[in-house]
């Protein structure tokens, strides 16, 4: 009489390990959402693997590539920096130095505004545009050393007033200019930027 009372002992104990195996695979087996990164339990300790978002959850922003991937459990964003632009060959001729502000379209400029601008090998722009700074990434294409193509693109620039209707004036004009630029040339100390038409629009020296 005590053999069935054995075998119902035996079912229970196989039947909670059952129900143990099936809980213990139900929690490797977490789905994620769009946008959300795979959080997967191992074990008690806490133990969990994340995978690192796909191309499509890489957004552009103004402090560069940011995944929109969210960790489950933490809630924060995963940064994952956008690569560096390559530096380009044949530019020295104009990466080399500093250029100040000579000309813009013939009509000369205002003496003390100290505009400039400096371009890099892997096409960084920085200048001074009389009253802002201004800054930016421009595209340049391999060159001869002393010519070459370059589009500036857009310009992020700071929002100070100038001290006159003059140099707000010549600022515009500056900033505008080198948005129609589409090829560079060197002759000797001199920078001439010029536009789709051929018109060297502005002119530089070189800095000290």
């Amino acid at each position: 009489m005590k053999k069935p009372a054995r075998n119902a002992a035996i079912f229970a104990v196989v039947f909670s390990f059952s129900i143990a195996l099936v809980g213990a695979a139900a929690a490797r087996m977490v789905m994620s959402a769009p946008g959300v990164v795979e959080h997967v339990t191992e074990d008690a300790a806490g133990i969990t693997q994340e995978e690192s978002p796909g191309a499509a959850e890489i957004i552009e922003t103004p402090e560069g590539a940011v995944s929109d991937a969210v960790e489950m459990d933490g809630g924060e964003e995963k940064p994952f920096p956008a690569p560096e632009p390559a530096a380009v060959s044949g530019v020295a001729g104009l990466t080399a130095q500093q250029w100040v502000l000579e000309d813009i379209k013939g009509a000369g400029v205002v003496s003390g505004l100290n505009q400039h601008i400096a371009i890099a090998a892997d096409g960084k722009v920085a200048g001074h545009s009389g009253c802002n700074r201004f800054g930016g990434q421009a595209e340049l294409k391999a060159g001869q050393e002393t010519a070459g193509e370059i589009m500036l693109g857009a310009l992020f620039s700071t929002r100070m007033a100038c001290a006159d209707d003059v140099r707000n004036q010549q600022e515009a004009a500056y900033l505008a200019a080198l948005g129609e630029v589409t090829a560079w040339r060197t002759d000797g100390r001199k920078l001439y930027l010029i536009d789709a038409s051929g018109a060297e629009i502005l002119r530089f020296h070189a800095g000290k």
